[in-house]
């Protein structure tokens, strides 16, 4: 998991994908197991959960990061790396193979 997300000039800490953040997640709207169909509103979610903010708000960091960057390539990659490293997610999708206990 990267340590540092840089947006806008500014470093956060990447959010985990834990059950709480997932719950916050869905709060916002977002759908976990419908990412895919939804990729802009999953990275403006992303977005307001790592920097701690209402949507609105992170709808406006993205736009000032296209506009000083020309791209979301690091946030959108800090996305796919925190779905790809959360056991709950991959849980949660079925993608993570069960721990047999012996």
């Amino acid at each position: 998991m990267r340590t540092e997300l840089v947006i806008c000039g500014k470093s956060y800490k990447p959010a985990e994908l834990t059950f709480g953040n997932l719950r916050k997640l869905e709060k916002m709207g977002l759908n976990p197991y419908e990412l895919g169909a939804t990729p802009v509103s999953a990275v403006t979610a992303y977005v307001a959960l790592t920097a701690d903010c209402r949507l609105t708000d992170a709808d406006q960091l993205l736009d000032k990061q296209m506009d000083e960057v020309g791209n979301i390539d690091e946030i959108s990659e800090c996305f796919a790396e925190a779905i790809e490293e959360s056991g709950f997610f991959q849980q949660l999708l079925g993608t993570k193979k069960k721990n047999k206990k012996k």
